[in-house]
Order: C-alpha cells, then structure tokens, then sequence
C-alpha cells in the first residue's frame, strides 16, 4: 500500500464526524483545516531541431500537503506545506536499441510550506506569500523543469468576479497539494456547481510538466461542515503526463 492509498484510508472514518459537527456562521470569522495526496508523472523530452523525440525522463512523482486557513473577511491568512518525491525511468529512442530503458534513479524528497495572505470579497480575491524550503541547500529538484532555490519564489493568486458566479482565477505556487494539485501556475476559470456553494475550475497548469496540462479542480461541498477535494491534471503529446489527487477540508 503506498502513501496515497494510506492517506485516503486515514480521510474515511473521519468523514461521519465531520459532517455532523456544528455549522459553523459564514458571516464570522472562521478556521479551515485540509489534507491532500496525490500521485502523477511528468516527463523531459529531449528534441533534435526538427522536433523529433531523442529521449524521454519519466518522472513518477507523489504528492502529500496540509493546509491551515483562518477567515475573518475580507482577511485570509494561511499556511499550507507538504512534500513531493519524484523517481526518474530514462528511456533511449535510439536506432540500434530501440527502446531502451536506463537505470531508475529517485530525487531527494522536497519539504515545502507557503504562508500566504490577503483579502476575499465578493468580487475580487487577492493573496501574497512565499514558497520556502527551509533554507536547504539547492537545487532541490521538484521534477526535470524546475529546481527549487534555498531561498524559495513567490506565491500567490488572483480572483476576478463573482464568487457566486463564473470568475476568472490564477495563482502561483497555491495548488494543493503542489504539483499533483494542478501545477506550480495555474490559470482558468471557476464557477459554482449545485446548490451547496460546490465550486468547479477548469483550465491550465504548468510546471514541472513538460509543457501546458489541462487541469480540472472541484471543490465538493459534502456539507457545510466538510468539503471534498479532488483534482485532475493530464497532458498528451510527445509524452503523457497527468497529475492526480484527493483531499479533504473541515471548517471549525
């Protein structure tokens, strides 16, 4: 049983409880508390001039994240971290040795945290933050197009429109988790879904990906308590890569 496996099988019993817990008032402030794990693979494609396929570096990666919110609008406040491992399968396109699959060779694990802060209105949403790695000594490898500086980058997101309606959403380092979350950037559109308040996003997401992946985000309102959610990220081409993962959140 890996890591994923196990995280979704801690989130199970927990999920009668949190649902019949008291609800807590939208129009005070309020605590938010979430865990996610994810699984995926990302790829380096090695291209001669003309665009042909030489080489291709696999990476299968996993992905686990907590998450800490406190709400007193408009102030958000936030912490989230986790940490990513990716394992690399090189694959030789060559003539003589068709497929040929090199030695498998596994990244150093990449703990991460993201403090953020900002403001959430009705009609705009506004955080800042920064992505560190506890000043550990680079580069911390997140994938084969991105190596992670000692002293981070930064974070953040944007909100345009309505919440309650289609509005325009991107962000920089804020997917959790991460990578299999939908991306260290991601840009698109999020609009609600049922009558809970569920929120659906659909769009695109990059890096450490090979190029551009499509991204789907859900956030499932199981109850006004608890909300489930689930994110996909895929991209075809030279070389399939896709991200995907479940978490959940409570609100205290």
């Amino acid at each position: 049983m890996n890591l994923f496996q196990k995280s979704i099988l801690m989130l199970a019993p927990l999920s009668p409880y949190l649902t019949n817990l008291p609800v807590p008032d939208d129009t005070v402030s309020h605590w938010s508390v979430g865990v996610a794990a994810g699984i995926g693979k990302m790829a380096d494609v090695s291209r001669t001039c003309e665009g042909n396929v030489i080489s291709v570096e696999n990476y299968q990666y996993s992905d686990v994240a907590a998450a800490v919110r406190y709400t007193d609008e408009p102030l958000t406040v936030s912490l989230s971290g986790g940490t990513s491992t990716a394992w690399m399968e090189h694959i030789q396109y060559d003539p003589m040795q068709p497929s040929a699959v090199g030695p498998n060779l596994q990244t150093k694990a990449v703990p991460y945290c993201v403090p953020m802060v900002g403001i959430d209105t009705k009609y705009i949403g506004l955080e800042v933050g920064w992505l560190t790695t506890f000043g550990q000594a680079a580069p911390l490898s997140l994938g084969p197009h991105y190596d992670l500086e000692e002293n981070g980058f930064p974070a953040g997101s944007i909100r345009l429109g309505n919440r309650a309606k289609a509005h325009f959403s991107a962000g920089i380092a804020r997917n959790f988790p991460l990578i299999a979350g939908g991306g260290l950037i991601d840009l698109g559109v999020a609009r609600p879904i049922g009558e809970k308040g569920s929120q659906l996003f659909f769009g695109f997401g990059a890096l450490p990906y090979d190029g551009i992946i499509f991204s789907l985000k859900a956030d499932l309102n199981l109850s006004d308590r608890f909300t489930l959610v689930p994110r996909l990220g895929v991209k075809g081409g030279d070389a399939f890569e896709y991200g995907l993962s479940i978490g959940g959140r409570a609100k205290f």
